[in-house]
């Protein structure tokens, strides 16, 4: 993971206790310092006192760091590693003056024969889509009827809290102000629209829906994100040429969804920033409309008004 600074992490494995314990989040433990400098991040390991490094044997430890969460392409072939002793090199044979010793830069190779691994590399963060797929349907494509729009998106990696899912082109026509978002999901604020599912006001400004990922809630790529929302259908067809009785012709609304991840999550930072992905087509045909409702009018009359 992305860690600014120094940060103490734990590590683990057959050979931590040979090293420096250190106050971690889960108490007090064998630790290493990660830090983030210009050229790179490092991670920095001190022996702890009685303890050594021994040749004759492998040292094996492990730390757990999360992949980032925004996609971006880190190949690692090798790790290099240098060691450095403070006064334990001696300058004469009484030891009466002492300098540092430093082990020049090493490149370690990873070896499957001896540590478990299922390549002959390190591990490999790939560069993966903010959206693998996302698709639409509606409920119906009558004129100027009340329409469900069901929104199906395949996200391809993990979207933090505060994370922006953005949907364009909708219409200026179509919806104004704000509407009620529902999904089977927990990740929608808590605000607004009583429904049985999950539901969460949006705004929508110049046919654009922005929906924010709940404060304390991230969406993962293992399951399909799913929300609906209700929209007004054109009152007339709107959909590209076509003969006019024709109402399978592409509709002119063209939908699409771009994510938007937070530079960073600091929740009490108000000037926080985003950045924005590619914008993603959504495979689907909605609000053409087309269909003149069977029933335009309808009115009730009785003959007895008496009980």
């Amino acid at each position: 993971e992305s860690l600014e600074g120094c940060v103490t992490i734990p590590i683990d494995g057959p050979s931590n206790s040979s090293f420096r314990m250190a106050a971690t989040a889960n108490g007090v433990q064998a630790a290493a310092q990660w830090y983030v400098p210009v050229t790179g991040p490092e991670l920095h390991l001190s022996v702890a006192p009685f303890q050594q490094i021994p040749d004759n044997r492998d040292t094996v430890i492990s730390i757990l760091l999360r992949n980032p969460l925004r996609p971006k392409i880190a190949s690692v072939d090798s790790v290099q590693i240098q060691s450095k002793c403070a006064d334990c090199s001696c300058q004469d044979a009484a030891c009466s003056t002492k300098r540092d010793a430093v082990v020049t830069i090493q490149t370690m190779e990873q070896d499957c024969t001896r540590v478990s691994c299922s390549t002959a590399r390190f591990k490999m963060i790939q560069e993966l889509p903010n959206v693998v797929s996302a698709t639409a349907s509606e409920s119906t494509a009558g004129n100027g009827a009340t329409n469900l729009i069901s929104l199906v998106i395949k996200l391809g990696h993990t979207l933090p809290p505060l994370a922006l899912i953005t949907i364009t082109g909708l219409g200026t026509t179509v919806l104004d102000g704000s509407i009620c978002l529902s999904s089977p999901g927990d990740f929608l604020p808590c605000m607004g629209c009583d429904a049985a599912e999950r539901s969460s006001f949006s705004p929508v400004t110049a046919g654009t829906l922005l929906i924010t990922v709940r404060n304390g809630t991230r969406l993962e790529p293992t399951s399909l994100l799913r929300v609906s929302f209700r929209a007004t259908n054109p009152a007339a067809k709107s959909r590209e040429a076509c003969p006019a009785a024709d109402n399978t012709c592409a509709s002119t609304t063209k939908l699409a969804i771009q994510i938007s991840i937070p530079s960073f999550v600091d929740f009490a930072n108000p000037e926080m920033t985003h950045e924005e992905g590619p914008v993603v087509p959504i495979l689907g045909d909605v609000l053409g409309a087309g269909v003149a409702p069977a029933i335009t009018s309808a009115t009730a009359e009785d003959t007895n008004a008496f009980a």
